[in-house]
């Protein structure tokens, strides 16, 4: 089979609460995956916003698959979903070549009405494609809700390099107090605050805080003088913990599982659906999970089991489930192994891909 794998690698305004470079190591990671299962494989990366320069998108996407024919599309963010669909459909060549959609998060905190308008392109994109890999069930839900078909989506999960993310290997060095690891892109629905909030109530531990570029920032970024850390520095600082709060840069890929092995507990607490990605390499290193009861993490965290679920923004629940495992170093334990073993089971890309080589087979025949 000859797959195109098209992402949107321009970090434009409308990616959401999306870090592109998760999404490029996705799609990596997931042709790497394919083409080790006999696939023909090209990655087209979108170099620009697809939604200022739509004409330019489609003339790239029709030279280059008028030249390789693909069997599949697949696109990843929804503004690729966009171009792909366009620049099929105006393709006297390629007009009967499915398109597989993954999202990877939808965003319903969008109010604006220049991202209600991206709403309505998003569930275009929706209704318009041949078949959705959605990463959870809650986004099955939010699409069907969209308007997309039932029949038309498979839930998927986000895969992960279980070779690279382990329990065993270098772990970064730390000092003697417990230390809790929070990651993901500086925004404010990432919650990084409820986590600041919770280290009031919590003695004797330290939070690590490594932070991303925001999605859609272009040009120099440095965490030094971006608002959401200064906002949380302040609130550090209010509450009386600042000595034990750290915000770092979210370091490069070959880094991460060396800072993810660091942590005792890993904690995700976004106010809303965001990609789990973090969540599932922390889980392949075996790090105990707590996090927010939203979106993907229902899937990824299995209750008592890899890990603890709290409701979303409430730092006094969240205090609570931190005590209660920090004081059970058995139970650490335990959730570290099940997590290990979970992400295995689950999330290695050997069964991501079978499922994801599934769904194009399923739009070949629709």
């Amino acid at each position: 089979m000859k797959i195109s794998l098209v992402y949107s690698a321009y970090p434009g305004r409308a990616t959401g609460n999306v870090d592109p470079s998760s999404v490029r190591a996705h799609v990596t990671d997931l042709a790497g995956s394919l083409e080790q299962r006999g696939h023909a494989v090209t990655v087209d990366a979108l170099r620009h916003d697809p939604l200022e320069r739509m004409s330019r998108t489609i003339r790239d996407l029709d030279r280059k698959w008028s030249e390789y024919e693909p069997d599949v599309v697949h696109a990843h963010l929804w503004t690729s979903g966009l171009a792909s669909l366009a620049a099929i459909r105006q393709s006297t060549v390629l007009r009967k070549v499915p398109v597989v959609q993954t999202f990877h998060s939808l965003d319903p905190g969008r109010t604006s009405s220049e991202t209600h308008e991206w709403l309505r392109l998003e569930a275009a994109v929706a209704r318009g494609v041949n078949r959705i890999a959605a990463t959870s069930r809650q986004e099955l839900a939010d699409l069907v809700a969209l308007g997309a078909r039932r029949r038309d989506i498979e839930v998927i999960p986000h895969g992960v390099d279980t070779d690279l993310f382990t329990p065993d290997g270098p772990a970064d060095p730390k000092g003697e107090l417990p230390r809790l690891l929070a990651a993901g892109p500086m925004i404010p629905a990432a919650g990084f605050d409820v986590a600041v909030h919770a280290m009031a109530g919590l003695h004797d531990t330290e939070l690590m805080i490594a932070g991303g570029r925001p999605p859609g920032t272009t040009g120099r970024w440095s965490l030094k003088t971006d608002d959401e850390a200064s906002r949380l520095r302040e609130l550090a600082d209010r509450l009386g913990v600042a000595e034990r709060v750290r915000l770092v840069d979210l370091p490069p890929r070959h880094a991460w599982p060396a800072l993810l092995r660091s942590a005792d507990i890993v904690v995700c607490t976004p106010s809303r659906d965001a990609p789990g990605t973090t969540v599932i390499e922390a889980m392949a290193c075996g790090r105990p999970i707590v996090a927010a009861a939203v979106g993907e993490l229902l899937d990824i965290v299995i209750e008592g089991t890899t890990g603890i679920l709290v409701p979303p923004r409430n730092p006094t629940a969240l205090t609570r489930a931190l005590r209660e495992l920090l004081g059970d170093p058995i139970r650490l334990d335990g959730f570290g192994l099940a997590a290990a073993d979970r992400a295995r089971v689950r999330h290695a890309w050997a069964r991501v891909t079978d499922e994801v080589a599934r769904a194009y087979e399923h739009a070949l025949a629709g």
